[in-house]
């Protein structure tokens, strides 16, 4: 009896052995395909990674792509980078891809100076399944290349209203350090939604109310508010996204409205919407030195409203959070709608802060830390 339990405990533990190691090819895999399937007329939000063999090292960037038929567009940035890159590409019968990057622009607006040209091509092959394309990076002057694989981490939805033009859309997470975040954006954007509904209701009740008696007020198509999340910046420990809410209700043009998301992951599976100042030390003379750097950045852009001295100040704005905001590790981003700051003509205005011109104000254990260290 003695004997045999000898010889059964080995192979007991040799099955367990088995099992774990089985178990753990079925995780692996899974984990590893944490990602969306690419559908056509979907917009996704992808990382890549370029491989540099020769310096042991990793290039790693980020942003959104829009694949639509045979046509792929879209930009992205890379990691320590202030700009983004636009992005133009085709798609073959047999899911072959050429994405190539084109002219470089600023943080949100296309840079009119630089003159449009290819600086890279990225070739290689879809897996509309997976959620992947891997392939070769090569500059264009073809003198460097890298393997490469771009990943979708997030998908983008949309939902809409039929009675009036009335949609929000929002990024839907598949890596799961950052599933909590969904039902969190999920139920933002659903109460966007409610809320514009009920506004747009309001406007078109006053509407029939100063329509003429016997006169028809036709369903309001042209009443409109949409209100889209774009992600600005993911990494293991932040999530910075913003929101544009653009409203016609009548009038000579759109309104618009921005507003800046940030979440921060101290640690574990938490993710924790943070306010500006949680990323300064309690001192606040970072509020003058941002409102400086501030005037002087939308000064240098032309901003017509600070050139002209009508806007001089963003203090008391900077001290009551009410500026939108959203960060990246290069440095911090301040975003202002059309009418702010300059003509409606010019669009959105962006004024971009490098973290080391705001370094002795970072708090070393914040969400900015880890950028000035």
């Amino acid at each position: 009896m003695k004997h045999s339990q000898r010889m059964i405990f080995p192979c007991l533990q040799a099955i367990v052995l088995l099992a774990l190691l089985f178990a753990m090819q079925c995780v692996i895999p899974a984990q590893a395909q944490e990602t969306s399937p690419i559908k056509d007329s979907s917009t996704v939000y992808i990382v890549g990674e370029l491989q540099d063999l020769t310096k042991s090292r990793s290039i790693t960037l980020q942003g959104w792509m829009t694949f639509q038929g045979t046509s792929i567009f879209g930009q992205y940035h890379y990691d320590g980078n202030i700009g983004v890159i636009r992005l133009a590409g085709s798609i073959g019968a047999d899911n072959s891809v050429n994405i190539e990057e084109k002219s470089s622009t600023g943080e949100f607006n296309e840079n009119p100076n630089v003159k449009e040209k290819t600086y890279a091509v990225i070739s290689g092959k879809l897996s509309r399944e997976r959620g992947i394309i891997t392939g070769t990076w090569t500059s264009a002057d073809g003198k460097t290349s890298y393997p490469c694989t771009l990943t979708v981490i997030a998908k983008f939805t949309e939902k809409a209203e039929k009675t009036f033009v009335l949609s929000v859309k929002y990024p839907v997470f598949a890596l799961s350090k950052y599933a909590s975040l969904n039902p969190v954006i999920q139920k933002n954007m659903a109460e966007s939604l409610v809320k514009n509904r009920k506004r747009l209701e309001e406007v078109y009740s006053e509407m029939q109310k100063n329509t003429p008696k016997g006169e028809k007020l036709d369903l309001p198509y042209d009443l409109t508010t949409t209100d889209e999340m774009s992600i600005h910046h993911c990494s293991e420990r932040f999530v910075s996204a913003y929101r544009v809410e653009a409203s016609f209700l009548g009038g000579a043009h759109f309104n618009y409205y921005y507003f800046g998301e940030t979440w921060w992951n101290a640690g574990g599976k938490t993710w924790r919407k943070i306010a500006m100042n949680e990323l300064f030390t309690a001192d606040t003379a970072y509020i003058q030195r941002l409102n400086t750097l501030i005037v002087a950045k939308l000064t240098q852009q032309g901003s017509v409203f600070v050139v002209d001295g009508s806007i001089t100040d963003f203090t008391n704005l900077l001290r009551k959070g009410r500026l939108a905001w959203v960060m990246r590790p290069a440095g911090i981003t301040f975003i202002f709608a059309p009418l702010s700051v300059a003509t409606f003509a010019d669009g959105e205005t962006a004024a971009f802060i490098p973290w080391k011109a705001i370094k002795q104000y970072i708090r070393k254990d914040g969400p900015a830390g880890e950028f000035v260290k």
